[in-house]
């Protein structure tokens, strides 16, 4: 997954969880956010069978493996229908070497860059389930979720919903009037569309246009 990489962002996978969306957007700077204290959250699933406790953390260089992994699990169902949805000379463009190898970069250096906008989601375990960053654009009176990625096996689950209210926790915080989380147009993203407008979020029309250049 604005100014962007072509990290696959608002949450990668199927839910709210699977991602902002990363790619084809520039690399402007954002200011870091100072960390937060944990509230944990009891949620109980009775699909399950189960009470959870999930507790939102700030990133910790630790997470930082684990992290990665469950992200690429997250947005592994997501690109190929998003590759059938797009023009191939795009997808090459943005993906020479595969998208794992590509959104694998761009989230190390969304993790090693800006530590500070990060929370996590961990189990009752302490084990990663999930993380979100949040940037924070004052020109705009704006926040966003820059990543949001949710591990499939915890994905319907409550988690992506409990990070995005984490940044808008933080959005409010640093005097914000709005919040905004982009993701991908295509079939793969719809689920994550449908879920972002569940939770309140209005839809900005905005059209993206290549074209292949050649000799």
């Amino acid at each position: 997954m604005a100014e962007h990489s072509t990290v696959n962002r608002t949450v990668a996978g199927s839910s709210p969880a699977a991602g902002a969306c990363l790619w084809g957007r520039s690399r402007r700077h954002r200011p870091h956010v100072s960390h937060r204290v944990t509230i944990p959250e009891c949620v109980e699933w009775p699909a399950f069978g189960v009470v959870s406790v999930i507790a939102v953390v700030p990133y910790a260089s630790e997470y930082r493996e684990a992290l990665l992994s469950l992200s690429l699990r997250a947005w592994d169902a997501v690109f190929p229908l998003m590759r059938r949805a797009v023009p191939a000379f795009v997808y090459e463009c943005f993906y020479p070497e595969g998208w794992q190898q590509r959104q694998a970069d761009d989230l190390a250096a969304v993790l090693d860059g800006e530590p500070g906008n990060i929370d996590v989601a961990l189990e009752q375990n302490g084990k990663p389930v999930g993380w979100v960053c949040t940037r924070i654009h004052p020109e705009d009176s704006m926040g966003e979720v820059y990543v949001v990625a949710v591990d499939p096996k915890w994905q319907g689950r409550g988690v992506g919903r409990r990070l995005i209210e984490e940044a808008q926790r933080r959005s409010l915080r640093q005097g914000m009037g709005m919040l905004m989380v982009e993701t991908g147009g295509d079939p793969g993203h719809a689920p994550a569309r449908a879920a972002y407008e569940a939770i309140g979020f209005q839809r900005w029309p905005v059209a993206r246009y290549f074209k292949e250049l050649s000799d």
